[in-house]
């Protein structure tokens, strides 16, 4: 399928999203915009047109990969793994907090989640970029929709502290040994699908 079809394909696709969703950013039917959200059939079929989406957006990055797409994606990857570092270790400094913390005699258990993820704000939370025209998307609208539907799913980081397994340690104890340490990114890229691609091998994704 050449360029020129995908992107029909795409503009097609988003309008059957938003048939089912609404205009998420038209404030004045915003809670008639949230009730798709509670449908459980509507929601599996907009996972469903948003995976499809993926895969289009994926084969025309493929195609269309320029040095400043490369460039955008550097930054965008430092970033987020400054991010990702500092929600591990932000949630260590919660768990040292909790630990200095007067407890009530009811207290018997506490659990500590420090999680990364998107936030949909305003449309100007959204990221845009120079040749954003080049792939046809609606992609405010799509960012506002796909919070819906991610809302529930692994966040970027996701950091979980029980404790029971962590009261006998000292608020002097490292990240490591609070178990809020970043270990997942050892150097060893995440580069899949439409990141493998050669210009992108120099990146640790």
């Amino acid at each position: 399928m050449n360029e020129v079809r995908l992107k029909y394909e795409l503009i097609k696709l988003e309008e059957r999203i938003l048939d089912i969703t609404g205009d998420p950013i038209d404030y004045k039917h915003y809670s008639p915009f949230l009730d798709w959200c509670r449908d459980e059939a509507k929601v599996e079929a907009v996972e469903d047109m948003m995976l499809d989406r993926s895969f289009i957006l994926n084969l025309l990055f493929d195609i269309h990969c320029t040095q400043a797409d490369v460039a955008r994606l550097e930054k965008i990857n430092d970033v987020l793994f400054e991010m990702t570092n500092r929600t591990y270790h932000r949630t260590a400094e919660l768990v040292r907090a909790l630990m200095v913390m007067k407890k009530d005699e009811m207290d018997d258990d506490y659990e500590l989640e420090g999680k990364l993820v998107p936030k949909f704000d305003i449309p100007y939370s959204v990221l845009r970029l120079e040749d954003d025209n080049y792939y046809g998307s609606d992609f405010i609208r799509m960012a506002a929709i796909l919070q819906e539907t991610e809302k529930d799913k692994p966040g970027m980081a996701d950091v979980g502290c029980g404790w029971s397994r962590l009261r006998d340690k000292s608020p002097s104890a490292t990240d490591e040994d609070l178990e809020c340490s970043n270990d997942l990114d050892d150097g060893q890229s995440w580069a899949e699908g439409p990141l493998w691609h050669p210009k992108l091998s120099h990146i640790t994704v």
